[in-house]
């Protein structure tokens, strides 16, 4: 399997499209940064809304409680920035989980913005 790899990558030396892709394609990411993560907790009601924010807001999160645009529920939106890792989205992941588990909710993933 090395070697074939080996032959391909030297063919692909030889046709010149190695040096044409590092001149087109943008540079690699560098070391993620800290950026704002933002989170979308959904409770059945504002009481356990609030309950989820409190937590939070031990936790480090800034926190809003409102009602849901689109469902008949109650969105805890929780920030907190931190280097969107593997390991820390792991770890936001299970908390979220968790905290709607306790509450009969539902965590709707989070989202960041991309910085380098």
């Amino acid at each position: 399997m090395r070697a074939e790899a080996s032959s391909n990558a030297k063919a692909l030396r030889r046709r010149g499209w190695i040096k044409r892709r590092c001149a087109i394609w943008p540079k690699p990411v560098g070391p993620l940064l800290p950026t704002e993560i933002i989170n979308y907790l959904y409770v059945p009601d504002e009481a356990r809304g609030r309950r989820a924010a409190s937590e939070l807001l031990e936790a480090g999160y800034r926190v809003e409680v409102r009602p849901a645009a689109t469902r008949p529920s109650w969105l805890t939106l929780a920030k907190i920035d931190m280097v969107p890792s593997s390991d820390n989205i792991t770890m936001i992941r299970q908390r979220f989980e968790a905290l709607a588990s306790q509450l009969g909710g539902e965590y709707d993933g989070w989202e960041a913005a991309v910085t380098n």
